[in-house]
């Protein structure tokens, strides 16, 4: 049988239903249970039943089946029902009391859905035959009651407009009206379509167009309410929004099928590329003859990719343009760009990109700047226009400078890179060179030290020997020097002539590394020629040891002189 829905359903209008019988607990069978929906122990109700399901039109009302019991003994039965499980789903009506030999009565099984969704509900029916149950124990028979509730639901939806700023462009988005629910499912025709539509709007900045009226729509079924029309702004923004309306007297989100007003926003917007260039990079103290890099980084802040990805020729939404080259001490860059934002739903792969700038100084200065220009293409403004952005790069060329003071040895004059040793009768005389450091760099030692190293070349009769002091940690042949600023030494090489076969000649060499990193030998090279003569046989005198002893005293009064004289310098 299929089932009436209460609202349409009277006690003279319900029949008998024939069905499958239900067999009770007991060996003895006592009663039957019979349905047209009726399958084993589950029952399916609802205004239409397909496969054992029951599918209910939410509106209110219930919807009712009638079941009918059978007595198979030749004694009166007595009968109850009780809604056992989900009574909030289930209700029974008309349960006969006791039903006569071999009779027969009908009962009633309800239902009244509230919102989509299914709906599980049961109830149990029990029987007492007369007499043959002394344990006064009933035949006792659950039956699991189903359906589904369905309705149909309203849905708005119009796609977002973005438009390039400054383009001119107009782009235009349809308001479309859906079903979206299953009301149908329940067979009541187009009683179960969401119903028409009543629509308005309220238009933004930028937005044109009307809307109408919609007619009902079956399940999955769609309209469009009309086309509205965005238009692209002279640069770019926030969101501008255009507002519709629709009302419809059934189809809540709820599932209550109740009436429903669905506001749908509209969104156009005026989108473009923002350039964000570093806007200066600052290599900070950088030793004379190493370099220092440093990154110039150009990044797009927009949201023009939302206008569509870019293809390069029709749509350009990415951000394009080139950076320069550096120059003087400063070199790197010289690229072009084309990035995409963060923000427009597209590949953010290359939404930055970074450029390599390197500092390479040759000589002290008191700074060194260039401007890198950035070429844009477009994002320089937020309408969308090409432009121009600068980065300043700076640094500082700082490091040791070399200073040599050429000592006197009795009568025999020094001059230029000449030292002359004779002066001095025993055969052994002595010279010296008194070195600084100065350079007043601000910065640290290992920015501004200096490293010496001295050798004798050409010797062949290793008549020359030379020793250092003064020096930061010397060894036998190298020594440290601190500048000015960090706190200034005075070294001092001390360079002896031992005459074995008479004159000799030999080559002091001094290499710094006032061109490389401290500590590493530059290209720095100082050359002095080493004299020594024999002195006239009556000034000839023996003094062993001891005239180097007096060498070295003759020195430090001259290492104390000069230091007094640089301290009385301003610094």
């Amino acid at each position: 049988m299929t089932p009436i829905r209460a609202s349409l359903l009277s006690a003279t209008s319900l029949v008998t239903a024939l069905g499958v019988g239900v067999a009770p607990v007991h060996a003895a069978v006592i009663y039957s249970i019979t349905g047209t929906n009726l399958s084993g122990l589950t029952y399916a109700i609802g205004d239409r039943v397909s496969a054992g399901v029951g599918y209910t039109y939410v509106d209110g009302s219930s919807v009712s089946a009638t079941l009918t019991t059978t007595n198979l003994t030749t004694s009166t039965i007595s009968t109850s029902a009780t809604a056992t499980a989900g009574t909030a789903v289930v209700s029974l009506a008309s349960i006969p009391s006791s039903i006569g030999s071999k009779g027969t009565d009908n009962f009633n099984v309800r239902v009244v859905p509230a919102a989509r969704g299914s709906m599980t509900g049961a109830f149990t029916y029990s029987a007492f035959g007369a007499g043959g149950f002394t344990s006064g124990s009933p035949d006792k028979t659950t039956i699991t009651v189903n359906t589904t509730a369905v309705a149909p639901v309203a849905n708005v939806t119009a796609a977002p407009v973005y438009l390039m700023a400054n383009s001119g462009a107009t782009g235009t988005t349809a308001v479309i009206i859906s079903n979206a629910g299953d009301g149908n499912l329940s067979g009541l025709g187009t009683s179960s379509n969401l119903s028409a539509a009543t629509n308005t709007r309220t238009l933004g900045t930028g937005w044109s167009g009307t809307v109408a009226n919609t007619a009902s729509l079956a399940d999955k079924a769609s309209s469009s309410a009309g086309t509205l029309s965005y238009t692209a702004q002279a640069t770019r923004g926030a969101a501008t929004i255009t507002t519709v309306t629709s009302t419809f007297t059934n189809g809540n989100s709820s599932g209550t099928n109740k009436a429903a007003t669905v506001t749908t926003t509209l969104t156009g917007q005026t989108v473009a590329p923002v350039a964000n260039v570093t806007s200066a990079l600052s290599f900070g103290n950088v030793r004379v003859g190493t370099t220092t890099t440093a990154s110039l980084v150009v990044r797009n802040t927009g949201d023009g990719n939302l206008a569509g990805a870019d293809n390069g020729t029709t749509r350009k939404t990415n951000l394009r343009g080139s950076v320069g080259t550096g120059s003087g001490m400063f070199s790197g860059g010289s690229a072009t760009f084309s990035l995409t934002d963060t923000t427009g739903g597209q590949s953010a792969t290359n939404a930055s990109s970074t450029y390599t700038f390197t500092y390479s100084p040759t000589a002290r200065s008191a700074s060194d700047t260039v401007n890198v220009t950035t070429t844009l293409t477009n994002g320089a403004t937020s309408g969308n226009a090409g432009g121009t952005a600068t980065t300043t790069l700076s640094g500082t060329a700082v490091g040791p400078g070399f200073s040599v003071d050429l000592g006197k040895s009795g009568s025999a004059q020094d001059s230029g890179n000449t030292i002359k040793f004779g002066d001095l009768a025993g055969g052994v005389y002595l010279n010296n060179l008194l070195i600084k450091n100065i350079s007043n760099d601000n910065a640290s030692p290992a920015l501004t030290n200096m490293t010496v190293t001295a050798t004798i070349i050409g010797d062949a009769a290793s008549e020359f020997s030379f020793s250092l002091s003064g020096f930061q940690t010397p060894t036998l042949s190298t020594g440290v020097l601190r500048n000015v600023f960090n706190g200034a030494d005075l070294g001092n090489i001390a360079v002896q002539f031992v005459s074995k076969y008479g004159p000799g000649s030999a080559q002091l060499r001094i290499q710094t590394d006032e061109q490389s990193t401290l500590g590493v030998m530059g290209s720095q090279v100082y050359v002095y020629d080493l004299i020594g003569t024999i002195p006239e046989p009556g000034t000839m005198m023996v003094l062993g040891t001891g005239l180097l002893g007096l060498a070295f005293a003759r020195r430090r009064q001259r290492i104390a002189a000069l230091t007094e004289a640089d301290d009385a310098r301003p610094h």
